[in-house]
């Protein structure tokens, strides 16, 4: 298959997630994000958990915070 045809069968998807800001790559940070809700649920600190997930995805703390943002945005 090609690219231009499979771009095509997600065409409608993808131009949704564009027009929201989701990222092509962001898939790879969904067990993150759920993980980050989890924690949050359970009352833990927003920080405690920001610290703790950069260090076990090895990310930083900002792109913890920018990816956690970004995909828990409601529109």
């Amino acid at each position: 298959m090609k690219n231009a045809e499979l771009l095509q069968i997600g065409s409608e998807l993808l131009k949704q997630m564009s027009e929201r800001g989701i990222r092509l790559e962001d898939y790879q940070y969904l067990a993150l994000y759920e993980e980050f809700a989890q924690r949050r649920k359970e009352n833990e600190k927003y920080w405690y958990i920001v610290y703790d997930l950069s260090e076990k995805y090895h990310i930083s703390q900002s792109s913890v915070v920018r990816i956690v943002r970004r995909l828990g945005k409601e529109e």
